[in-house]
């Protein structure tokens, strides 16, 4: 046998010209023997019968004439035959494998769809490029940037024409009520006319606003969404004409906007409505500016240009105003508005997800190289029947790139059913999430990083260079797959940690979240929103007279514990704010302790109690509060202090938003600007039976026609709502009302940290789990690999638990390298995420101990079977067989 082979390696290298005839037989002899094996014939018999097949070069001369036309095609044909037959002889194998890429492709595909849509797609307007928000920031009159209308109206007049093609605006979505048959609570936005033209959006059907429209006056004309059209009107073709009443006012509908329109700020609206901005009226107003740049012009040469009518602003506001204030001029691009809340967020899921592939790529590459430790002789006789060492390494990546193409498509399922997951369990704000789809952008990158994975994984599995002294039988020693795989361990081990850590971090952010005192209890209570119709509830009086029939009609249902109405609802539903130094009757206004904003509520008498909010000094409001003449606030613990401090403030004077008032009680902080932001100084307002100075100073959506009615009650949250509802219906049935429980709208606001921690703790579940699955495969073949070597320690006299520790120290000094660089790149990567965390610094000791503690279990736990094999190994059976 081994003469056959050597007179065929003669014969081929003697005629350099057939190098790829002896690669083609090289590749015959395989194919052939596992025919034969698979007959069942042993592996010696299986070879010898394929020599004799293939005895000389004429038959693969023959078939290197055969395929001539066509050389590349003809050995890539061979090449996946041959790894077709190799995975079938090795299911286990080719399984692991399989199903490790397949997590890594899924799990990045899914997460990629989602940041696709959130980060990298522009809006689906024309040329979104050139669309920038014009704005001021200024926290204290709105969280986003806005523009007050009067000078917006002379901007527009002297914009300059270098830098801008034209400018729009419209104001935020707002809640506005459908009066029909079935009262309906929508989202509306007021807009210019020609809003739609400058984002370059076409309406479905009908048309758009014309001039005449946007006009004080004008007729009444609504857009209505294709949303609203398909499930309000039932895609009804002859929609545009038709009537319906928006807040009592009875409007046209003029066209249908287009399913994939959005707004500016990504928001949706069921309704666009003129926005009808009145020259030398309403100049407060507060709107929101669009403009499309000129081609060529970019945000900060547009800012620039703008830097004159924007100082002349400044300079026109009260200068306890601009103090307090600290108006700054902002333009960005939409897309740079849209996904800055998002970016943080989605960048570190994509990161984890890439460790996840990257966990999942070294899995496989150390299985591939462990194969081909067990094919040494194989490859060997190839390289000395004349295959190159180019061949040998096509023949790796072919391997390669049929698992990836097989892990790819059981990973799409995979990404397939994460995404569906994801649209149902994902809370609301993540942006265009339910866009989210497998679609060919991001099958293109699928297929890259398929494509990525099997380069990767190929050409690691042919670092070793086949030697010649595998067919004489001799032993190889210093073989660098076996530094490399260790190399991959190490590199999985760091990846793990990174991924613990950070889930660690994100969890115990939420924990902190969950567990921060509120302020308030909201537990057993119930909020009814609602808006009253501006047509039926015209004046104040009626509008008062509603409330107040309202708080009295709920008072007398069963089980109730106390009601009160507020004009908004806590945590984080945009209270109103005034400037600090507005609240102070004298003094140096231009101290530096008098910046900064105060937030403030109108509240009912049993506000307090509805809420489970302490007074802690003083007393709470009473029925008396509400009827009396003078102006009466309640500060919290915050505000006291930084007005009064070391002083008692119950009994002192402070100004509310127009009037001198004085404060009767100190209230304990609530974190009512948000779940995740300390309490902030704020006061509350009595809500008066009486329009007064306050009531008149407010303008819709912030006047009296919106509120929400606090209810708790001992009844269990289905019974409660139903009577609240039926109480509402009795005053007015076509009134919309919203009920929700308080519990449920704080829990909105844990949605989204919740949503991302346990998605990462999903991912480092599955990085962990392929380490540990890859830790054991690799000191499991240690062990086998040095099985003689270990049967003579034992022949001369080593102890079992030696041997134990002689493997464990194997496995687990490459652990020790990869945890120790995991934790250097788990400082970087906390500091990254830490606008994401709350409560728990970035480089916090107890998370990293404990990403370090389950890592080292899980390697111990790695490395503790293959040891206790070692242990067991028989010397006398081992030098038998040697």
């Amino acid at each position: 046998m081994r003469r056959h082979l050597q007179r065929l390696w003669t014969r081929a290298f003697s005629r350099p010209a057939d190098d790829e005839l002896a690669a083609e037989l090289a590749s015959h002899l395989d194919m052939q023997t596992d025919d034969n094996i698979h007959a069942g014939m042993s592996p010696e018999q299986a070879r010898r019968a394929a020599v004799l097949k293939f005895g000389s070069l004429e038959a693969a001369k023959e078939n290197h004439r055969d395929a001539r036309g066509f050389p590349f095609f003809h050995a890539l044909h061979r090449d996946i035959r041959h790894a077709f037959r190799s995975f079938l002889r090795r299911p286990v194998f080719t399984t692991i494998a399989v199903l490790s890429l397949a997590l890594g492709i899924g799990s990045t595909t899914a997460v990629f769809s989602i940041v696709d849509c959130a980060l990298f797609r522009s809006p689906a307007y024309n040329n979104p490029d050139q669309l920038v928000s014009i704005g001021v920031v200024a926290p204290l009159i709105a969280p986003y940037d806005w523009m007050f209308s009067g000078p917006y109206q002379e901007w527009r007049r002297a914009s300059p024409e270098t830098a801008f093609e034209t400018l729009t605006s419209w104001t935020r979505v707002s809640d506005c009520d459908l009066a029909s048959p079935t009262p309906a609570r929508l989202a509306c936005a007021d807009v210019e006319h020609n809003f739609l033209s400058v984002l370059g959006v076409s309406v479905s059907a009908g048309r758009n606003f014309t001039r005449e429209e946007d006009r004080e006056g004008g007729p009444a004309a609504a857009l209505i969404s294709a949303h609203l059209w398909r499930t309000r009107f039932g895609s009804d073709s002859t929609v545009v004409g038709k009537r319906m009443s928006i807040d009592g006012i009875t409007r046209t509908i003029v066209g249908v906007l287009p399913d994939s329109f959005e707004l500016p700020s990504a928001a949706k609206a069921d309704v666009l409505v003129p926005q009808r901005l009145r020259e030398g009226a309403q100049r407060q107003r507060i709107i929101r500016v669009i403009g499309r740049l000129r081609p060529g012009v970019t945000p900060a040469r547009a800012a620039a240009q703008l830097a004159g009518p924007f100082q002349l602003f400044t300079n026109s506001a009260p200068a306890d105003f601009r103090k307090a204030v600290q108006m700054q001029l902002r333009i960005e691009t939409l897309k740079d508005q849209q996904t800055k809340q998002n970016r943080l967020a989605s960048w570190v899921l994509l990161g984890a997800v890439f460790s996840v592939l990257m966990i999942a790529c070294a899995n496989v590459s150390n299985l591939l190289l462990t194969e081909a430790a067990a094919r040494r002789k194989e490859l060997a006789m190839r390289a000395a029947l004349g295959a190159t060492r180019v061949r040998l390494i096509a023949q790796r990546l072919t391997e390669a790139f049929l698992l990836a193409g097989w892990g790819a498509c059981v990973g799409l399922a995979l990404a397939y059913g994460l995404l569906r997951a994801a649209a149902a369990l994902a809370p609301e704000g993540i942006l265009r999430l339910h866009e989210a789809a497998l679609d060919a952008r991001v099958l293109l990158f699928t297929i890259g990083i398929s494509a990525v994975t099997a380069i990767t994984v190929g050409f690691t599995a042919s670092v070793e260079k086949p030697r010649q002294e595998e067919l004489t039988g001799g032993r190889i020693s210093g073989s660098r797959t076996n530094l490399f795989k260790r190399c991959f361990i190490a590199a999985q081990v760091a990846a793990s940690i990174v991924l613990l850590t950070l889930a660690g971090l994100l969890v115990t952010s939420l924990r902190n979240l969950q567990a921060a005192p509120m302020g308030f209890a909201p537990e057993n209570v119930i909020a009814a929103s609602f808006t009253l119709n501006a047509q039926n509830y015209t004046t104040a009086e009626k509008q008062i007279a509603f409330t107040t029939q309202i708080e009295d009609r709920l008072r007398q249902l069963p089980g109730v514990e106390a009601v009160a109405i507020a004009d908004t609802l806590p945590p984080g539903d945009d209270p109103r704010s005034v400037p600090f130094v507005a609240m102070v009757g004298g003094g140096d206004r231009s101290a530096p302790g008098m910046s900064g904003t105060v937030m403030w509520r109108y509240v009912t008498s049993d506000y307090f109690r509805a809420m489970g909010i302490r007074v802690l000094q003083g007393r709470p409001f009473t029925i008396e509060d509400a009827r009396a003449d003078g102006q009466v606030i309640i500060v919290n613990e915050t505000l006291a202090a930084r007005l009064f401090p070391d002083q008692a403030a119950v009994g002192k004077e402070a100004w509310n938003s127009v009037a001198r008032s004085r404060i009767v009680g100190v209230a304990a902080d609530v974190r009512n600007a948000g779940v995740d932001k300390l309490a902030q100084p704020e006061f509350y307002v009595v809500r008066r039976h009486q329009p007064g100075g306050i009531y008149d100073n407010q303008r819709p959506p912030y006047g009296w026609r919106h509120a929400t009615a606090l209810i708790r009650t001992a009844l269990p949250e289905h019974t409660a709502t139903e009577l609240a509802r039926s109480e509402f219906a009795q005053l007015d049935p076509a009134l919309p009302v919203d009920i929700i429980t308080v519990r449920q709208h704080v829990d909105k606001y844990l949605q989204r940290p919740r949503f991302t921690g346990w998605v990462l703790t999903v991912f480092a579940a599955m990085g962990l789990l392929l380490a540990a699955v890859g830790l054991y495969g690799v000191i499991s073949y240690t062990v086998a690999e040095r099985t003689r070597e270990i049967g003579v320690r034992i022949a001369l006299g080593a102890a079992t638990s030696a041997i134990v520790r002689m493997t464990l120290h194997d496995g687990m000094k490459w652990v020790a390298i990869g945890a120790i660089t995991g934790l250097v790149l788990s400082l970087a990567v906390g500091r990254i995420a830490s606008g994401l965390l709350f409560g728990v610094r970035g480089q916090d000791p107890v998370v990293y101990g404990a990403a370090l503690a389950i890592l080292t279990v899980t390697g111990l736990s790695a490395c503790a079977i293959p040891a206790r094999r070692a242990a067991r190994v028989d010397p006398a059976v081992t030098l038998r067989n040697e």
